[in-house]
């Protein structure tokens, strides 16, 4: 499950780090790729084009920092807190224990330690709220670098349905959340590999069809993608790919039934990009027309067991069986599904409608 951490900036040394690496990208890029082996090039590489250059935090070795550093992971949120207040949010990237990177970037402190326990994150985004107003959702206050209670992080998602809606309407930040940055940037051929039939497929031509994609969200969505045959030979697995791309990236790689983020040892997420109104169907490619979904949820989607409201909340046929392999279905009925960290590209009504009619929900 997608968690938050907070790290407390208050102090001289908290300062010149928030401005020189939070506040604004690392200047020197070069001394970035030359910290880590040149194995780790590509990825660098994919973490300055996600984050729109680098932005990074740190923490000293401890016998508290050193569990929650641990405990991170990709996907998962920080912000930043000083004078009682909180100042920015971002996604963590990547983390890494490097104590050159650490030395070069933050040098050491007082007492010759380094943030060696460091994570690059999102272009992080301004928020504008004090501790004690929101210690309901987060914390009534803070020393150090602290970890969210998972109890809390699922009441926000309760509440909000993402991290990034609860951003934008508590904490202040913008409408698009901390995830805008990192979903409408290039295709990466590493979103190529990550696709589950991505052979043979070149990733400029995916990336054109991705901005077609985006671009829709200012259009009225289309039920039907209406392709005549020639051009859905010649474009239609590419924009297939760009549509299954942008959504698990507008998602977070989380399941928007269950927050299922689960990956192969390589790193390839589990979750697919699925459309509510069924590509069989020639539903349209339109990001509005889209889920993350973990594949088990996928094909419940598919198979008709379950359905969304357009209050976005999970129903379940009364039908499904009373048995222990349709539990992953029957358990969240009733509950909210998450939504992306794109407002404008949250399910269209139209789309659920039509799946609940195709389905016999309604």
């Amino acid at each position: 499950m997608t968690q938050i951490y907070v790290f407390v900036s208050g102090n001289p040394d908290a300062q010149r780090h928030l401005a020189d690496t939070i506040e604004s990208p690392i200047d020197d890029e070069e001394m970035v790729f030359n910290a880590f082996p040149p194995t780790y090039r590509d990825e660098l590489e994919r973490i300055r084009e996600e984050g729109n250059g680098f932005y990074a935090w740190g923490a000293v070795p401890g016998d508290m920092n050193t569990p929650r550093w641990e405990a991170m992971k990709p996907g998962d949120y920080a912000l930043s807190v000083y004078d009682n207040a909180y100042h920015h949010a971002a996604r963590v990237l990547a983390k890494f224990d490097n104590r050159r990177f650490a030395e070069e970037v933050w040098g050491r402190d007082h007492k010759g330690r380094t943030w060696r326990y460091m994570y690059f994150l999102t272009e992080p985004v301004e928020v504008d709220r004090r501790v004690p107003e929101v210690r309901n959702f987060l914390n009534a206050a803070y020393r150090g670098f602290t970890k969210i209670h998972p109890e809390k992080v699922d009441a926000i998602l309760s509440e909000f349905g993402s991290v990034d809606e609860f951003i934008h309407e508590v904490l202040g930040g913008p409408r698009g959340g901390t995830g805008a940055t990192r979903v409408f940037t290039p295709v990466t051929q590493r979103d190529i590999e990550e696709l589950d039939d991505a052979e043979g497929l070149d990733r400029t031509e995916v990336d054109r069809e991705s901005i077609a994609v985006r671009k829709r969200l200012a259009e009225p969505p289309r039920l039907k993608e209406g392709l005549d045959p020639q051009v859905r030979q010649t474009k239609g697995r590419a924009r297939s790919a760009a549509f299954a791309t942008d959504i698990k990236k507008l998602y977070g790689y989380r399941c928007a039934i269950c927050g299922s983020e689960l990956r192969t040892p390589k790193g390839k997420p589990e979750v697919q990009g699925a459309h509510i109104y069924p590509k069989g169907q020639d539903g349209s490619d339109d990001l509005r027309n889209g889920l993350c979904l973990c594949r088990r949820h996928h094909w419940a989607l598919d198979a008709g067991w379950i359905s969304i409201a357009d209050d976005y909340t999970i129903l379940v046929r009364d039908d499904l069986p009373d048995h222990d392999d349709y539990r992953f279905i029957g358990e969240y009925e009733g509950e909210r599904s998450r939504l992306p960290s794109v407002a404008e590209a949250a399910p269209d009504p139209m789309y659920l409608q039509e799946h609940r009619k195709l389905m016999n929900f309604e």
